[in-house]
């Protein structure tokens, strides 16, 4: 679906960069046989589950600190700090695009593809405390899809989505995991004109995510046309130099070798800088000139996540979520290292 731009004329006047990001800290990851059914880039290792999560608790960490040591901001939730969730098991909860953040203080939740990605939701009531305590205003609460729906109809967020708020436009391509009907849904709930096509791996099947193939800067677009199937292809690359992107074209093998496209643009509130981060795994994949087209925008940072991309089939934006939420004057922010937090956080906070 392709419909002419109406805000032409008001673009790139607001910076929507994201300076503070939403993570979940591993507690339960580990191989997941529910969504391996479409997601060929999960793969079993030959070292035990608890060496499985240590090691991605240690990258977690490391790319958390990297992050902040930038000057971005990381909300840390992380579900073994809640007893009660103890037996909720989230093996894919390191990646939290359940749900999504809009500038007026929307928060949107999506519903997830397999009963163990909708577990996730639990941690709702903890990620909405810690954005009141990291001083951040939510002021309305959007739900797509009903637990009560058909079996098989899902929208998986931020995966599924790729948002360009400068000009309130959202791209999918379609598939078992991102329902047309819920994104025309979403798109006059947040307000945003959308554009859906159908793509294609090399398999021949569609990719289940958007941002395996797609991030959108403020002004580049790193995408990978060639899995866009048929006409649609060149309209959508007609639309992205509509809206004024720089199109930094990846190839399929780039994405599904080396991750290219599961990057993001983010900014440090430090002193503005802005960055490119990506998986050293999808570092390796780009050319020279990819990066150096990329890097006339902001400079490019990369974390070593091997285990988490191998074993979990996700790379460094899948384990980011957007905190685009307006602050809450005069609120101190808590500034936790996670949470929930404990009493000496809260006591130091106040």
């Amino acid at each position: 679906q392709f419909s002419k731009n109406p805000n032409r004329e008001n673009m790139q006047t607001v910076d929507y960069v994201p300076s503070c990001l939403i993570m979940v800290r591993p507690t339960d990851f580990g191989f997941n046989e529910e969504t391996a059914s479409d997601n060929v880039f999960q793969h079993h290792v030959k070292i035990t589950s608890k060496e499985v999560i240590e090691r991605a608790q240690k990258e977690f960490d490391t790319y958390v600190a990297l992050l902040r040591e930038k000057g971005i901001k990381v909300i840390v939730l992380d579900k073994s700090r809640i007893p009660e969730l103890e037996k909720v098991k989230m093996p894919d909860d390191i990646f939290p695009n359940w749900f999504s953040t809009e500038p007026n203080g929307t928060l949107a939740l999506y519903r997830m593809h397999t009963p163990s990605r909708e577990n996730e939701k639990a941690l709702f009531d903890c990620l909405e405390k810690a954005l009141y305590d990291e001083g951040f205003q939510v002021n309305s609460t959007v739900s797509v899809g009903s637990k009560y729906d058909r079996a098989g109809v899902s929208l998986e967020g931020t995966g599924a989505l790729v948002f360009d708020r400068h000009n309130k436009v959202i791209f999918m391509g379609t598939s078992q995991r991102a329902d047309a009907g819920y994104f025309e849904t979403v798109c006059k709930s947040l307000g945003y004109r959308g554009i859906t096509y159908q793509t294609e791996m090399t398999t021949g099947e569609p990719y289940y995510h958007s941002d395996l193939y797609f991030c959108m800067g403020q002004k580049f677009a790193v995408i990978c046309l060639d899995a866009i199937k048929g006409d649609n292809r060149e309209k959508v690359k007609q639309e992205l130099t509509s809206l004024g992107k720089e199109i930094i074209e990846i190839s399929r093998e780039q994405v599904e070798k080396y991750f290219c496209g599961n990057i993001l643009e983010i900014k440090s509130r430090k002193d503005g800088k802005r960055y490119v981060i990506m998986s050293k795994k999808a570092y390796k994949g780009f050319t020279d000139d990819q990066l150096s087209k990329i890097s006339k925008y902001a400079e490019v940072l990369s974390v070593e996540i091997e285990t988490i991309e191998e074993v979990g089939g996700g790379s460094a934006k899948c384990m980011l979520t957007e905190c685009l939420l307006q602050e809450i004057p005069g609120k101190k922010a808590m500034n936790a290292d996670a949470h929930p937090c404990d009493a000496r956080t809260l006591e130091k906070a106040e």
